[in-house]
């Protein structure tokens, strides 16, 4: 039996995605964690999890007390 999928990992492939098809362009910030939180009805917590997973991956620049901008 497969086991679900972490909410956070759907998440980011979800962010990924939208980031891969040009929504939010270099420079440009994407949705906050609470924002994210909101969109997705998840706990603020699983968002930020997600959009680490994405700075991770160097696809997001997270600034303390600012957001995550697509890098240049």
């Amino acid at each position: 039996m497969r086991r679900a999928e972490p909410p956070y990992r759907a998440i980011s492939a979800a962010l990924r995605e939208r980031i891969r098809s040009g929504e939010w362009l270099p420079g440009e910030q994407i949705p906050s964690v609470r924002q994210i939180a909101e969109e997705y009805s998840v706990s603020i917590g699983t968002a930020r999890r997600a959009t680490a997973v994405l700075a991770g991956e160097g696809l997001v620049v997270v600034t303390p007390s600012w957001g995550a901008f697509i890098p240049e």
